[in-house]
């Protein structure tokens, strides 16, 4: 009888912990599936985190102080649309002379402007033409710049309209509106946004932040495969445009508008974008010649 209750009880104790090994094992898939799922948002609180750490370690952005005179509008009336040039010369045959940058010294150790952010996927749709569209993007931040818009971000509706227009400019004009060279980009800012621009060809990183320090804000051509942005899809695109808006003592601070709103502020550090400083050039992005455009302001 004793033997006999012995057994019973080890068995029931052997049950026990079965039954408790199953529980335990239960609960950790539970946790596991719930992780699993709460990937996507685990990963936007690890991005915020990580985005309101470096973001808090840039200087505070400045905005340009333009008088009613200088301002500029960032959108002609549609009429001005069709009162351009009707007939687009070819892609080669677009010429824009190349200067150096000045070589005074830089005395700001660190600057940033304050550039509205506009991605060139305002509604986070990436299908075309958003998926082309860096480049108006980027002339559109350096426009509102130069209008003295103060404002964080242009997303949304407002960021598609003025994204839209753009684009129906550059197919009157050029007849299209993807991958345009560094050449291109500046007519569109000289004769669309009435913006004096340079374009420097091989810059230096100095060249770059004199033209920052000085208050003007320099678009840069890129391999957007080289650019270590790990919000980018598929590896980042073939061929990118971008702003830089501030330095640090060893980053450019940059709008990235092939980010969503997670381009705002963002930085590189000096050698990883000049690096990826390319112009476009027919499809072979990473031999493209090395040239920024500089936009120096309103022509009137």
């Amino acid at each position: 009888m004793v033997q006999r209750s012995i057994r019973k009880s080890g068995f029931i104790v052997k049950r026990s912990g079965h039954r408790a090994a199953f529980v335990l094992a239960f609960f950790v898939m539970l946790l596991a599936a719930g992780a699993w799922l709460a990937r996507p948002w685990l990963r936007e609180r690890w991005y915020d985190y990580r985005d309101a750490e470096r973001k808090a370690e840039l200087p505070e952005a400045v905005p340009l102080s333009l008088r009613g005179s200088e301002a500029t509008e960032a959108i002609p009336a549609s009429e001005e649309i069709a009162s351009s040039s009707p007939t687009a010369p070819p892609r080669n045959d677009i010429i824009t002379i190349v200067t150096s940058s000045p070589t005074k010294p830089i005395v700001v150790a660190a600057v940033n402007l304050k550039i509205p952010f506009v991605s060139q996927a305002p509604h986070r749709n990436w299908s075309m033409p958003y998926q082309e569209a860096c480049e108006e993007a980027s002339a559109i931040m350096a426009s509102l710049y130069y209008q003295g818009d103060t404002r964080a971000m242009v997303i949304g509706d407002a960021g598609d309209a003025l994204l839209k227009k753009v684009i129906a400019w550059e197919e009157e004009r050029f007849g299209y509106y993807k991958d345009t060279t560094v050449a291109e980009t500046a007519v569109m800012l000289e004769e669309y946004f009435k913006l004096r621009v340079r374009i420097v060809d091989d810059p230096t990183v100095e060249d770059i932040k004199q033209a920052v320090a000085d208050g003007k804000p320099v678009i840069v051509p890129a391999y957007g495969k080289t650019l270590p942005n790990p919000y980018f899809k598929n590896g980042g695109p073939l061929y990118h445009m971008l702003v830089v808006k501030g330095y640090t003592e060893t980053k450019f601070i940059t709008n990235d508008p092939g980010t969503n709103t997670r381009g705002a502020e963002f930085t590189y550090e000096y050698d990883a974008l000049m690096n990826a400083i390319h112009d476009w050039n027919g499809g072979d992005v990473p031999r493209g010649a090395k040239r920024i455009i500089i936009v120096e302001g309103p022509t009137v």
